[in-house]
């Protein structure tokens, strides 16, 4: 073979091109001459990536893949690169490789599980070439599952210590940022969930030594961290808005803690990152995508597969939900916010639910939570102290409407808590309408069926019901005054 990197003679490689063309078989080691001297080749000449690009000389390739991806390790690697050349920017090289789809890099990324991660990396590094600012590709890598792959070798790269941005950025091309994901969603098993809900956590205990050091934590490469990181969140979060996911969080009966220790690892790398005074812009990053996982718990909690897999009394919902809410002092809001809004909605869910010889009524519980684990001394501090956080205050008015629903025994101990009476001033007279109309909606459930409520409140509660009135008059006569400032008058 007289081609070389650095003076390929184009004709003596196009018997070997018809080789890949007619599936003809030359000895394993010309072979691997021919394709490592094929990629060398390809690196910087473009007539050669050129002649790779031809749709049947990449259907060649990756039938070489497919076919010696067990016995012929160099071989397949020399392959890979030869296609990842031939992509170098060029998007109907691109184009002709998404035509072939990616079930070959699934295969190569599957294979590394095995037998080691040097296939793996390489296998990233082609797709990027493939991807890269290329979105037909990204989208066919999600249709044929290559996003899962990504998850596990990034899960491994995290646990392990090391990170591969390529394969982190290659991931949320084909997942996270696809304008709009295909309609055939991917098929996610217990294992992949797993990951996509410890991957973020992961990655961070693998950046806490970093930011911890006065010496790395300044550093382009820790900001490069974060940049991972946030990029891995998003992408946990678009999974775990799907359908699918959610239903099989619910019916594991495991998983929910898992999710609810994703939460709290995002909140605590956000502390750590304040406190070391990483820059605004980087911690800004992280703030919706902290809020995007509040409620998508919020949204798994409020469906009937998780309560009927997730007891009210259960171990972690207990510590981490229950005890949350109780605290007085030193709390988390968007954790705040997000235990309220799970055990407000697993009592929603419940209240609808037939009663089972074997399982507690609601009412028993909410008795439990506010008669002996005193839940809304927690729930009125902690709303007088957020007056400025309206998600919370929601979120709190609505766990203890919930509280209030099934007994009057519970209403009337609710009512007569500490911090009950200031708390639902403000929020019947709070400039938020949304958070005024939660105040006048817990106000009607705690005076239910009680005439000695009804009179200690109804100063109160006049007043909250004239404000509403009166800011929905006033929303009118800025919706009529809007309406004849964009009025043309005639000529």
């Amino acid at each position: 073979m007289s081609a070389t990197s650095s003076s390929p003679d184009l004709d003596d490689l196009e018997s070997a091109f018809s080789n890949l063309t007619t599936n003809a078989t030359p000895p394993r080691g010309l072979w691997t001459q021919f394709l490592l001297n094929l990629a060398a080749v390809s690196r910087e000449n473009i007539q050669v990536r050129e002649k790779i690009g031809r749709p049947r000389v990449l259907q060649g390739l990756i039938a070489f893949i497919n076919d010696e991806l067990e016995s012929f390790p160099e071989g397949v690697e020399a392959a890979l690169r030869c296609i990842g050349n031939a992509c170098i920017d060029n998007d109907t090289v691109r184009q002709h490789v998404t035509d072939l789809h990616f079930r070959w890099a699934v295969r190569c990324l599957e294979h590394s599980l095995f037998y080691g991660w040097r296939l793996a990396n390489l296998t990233v590094k082609v797709l990027y070439n493939i991807c890269l600012d290329f979105a037909p590709a990204s989208e066919q890598c999600y249709r044929d599952g290559v996003p899962i792959k990504l998850i596990t070798l990034c899960y491994w790269n995290a646990c392990n210590k090391l990170e591969d941005p390529l394969a982190i950025e290659l991931l949320f091309w084909t997942s996270a940022h696809l304008p709009n994901l295909p309609d055939s969603p991917l098929h996610i098993g217990s294992d992949t969930l797993l990951e996509v809900l410890r991957l973020p956590p992961a990655h961070y205990r693998r950046l806490q030594g970093d930011l911890e050091s006065p010496s790395t934590r300044e550093s382009q490469d820790s900001l490069l961290s974060i940049d991972n990181y946030s990029m891995l969140l998003e992408t946990t979060c678009t999974f775990l808005r799907d359908e699918q996911v959610q239903r099989g969080i619910c019916q594991s009966g495991v998983l929910s803690s898992d999710l609810w220790a994703l939460l709290y690892c995002n909140e605590e790398y956000m502390d750590v990152l304040c406190a070391i005074e990483v820059p605004d812009e980087e911690i800004k990053l992280l703030m919706p995508l902290s809020t995007s996982l509040t409620w998508i718990l919020s949204d798994i909690s409020a469906k009937p597969e998780f309560v009927a897999s997730n007891d009210v009394r259960s171990d972690w919902v207990k510590a981490n939900v229950i005890e949350r809410i109780a605290e007085w002092r030193g709390f988390n809001n968007r954790l705040y916010t997000a235990a309220c809004q799970v055990l407000g909605n697993m009592l929603w869910v419940r209240k609808d639910q037939p009663e089972t010889p074997n399982m507690r009524s609601v009412e028993e519980d909410v008795s439990w939570l506010v008669e002996q684990r005193e839940i809304q001394r927690g729930l009125f501090q902690h709303i007088y102290d957020a007056s400025r956080n309206p998600d919370l205050l929601h979120s709190a008015a609505g766990l203890l409407l919930q509280l209030a629903r099934p007994s009057a025994r519970v209403r009337e101990e609710i009512v007569n808590s500490e911090g009950a009476e200031s708390s639902l001033d403000m929020l019947c007279r709070h400039e938020n309408q949304q958070i005024q109309q939660d105040g006048i909606k817990l106000l009607r459930a705690l005076g239910q069926d009680n005439a000695a409520v009804q009179q200690r409140f109804a100063e109160l509660a006049q007043a909250a019901v004239a404000k509403a009135a009166a800011n929905a008059e006033a929303a009118n006569a800025d919706g009529d005054a809007q309406t004849v400032q964009n009025t043309e008058v005639p000529g």
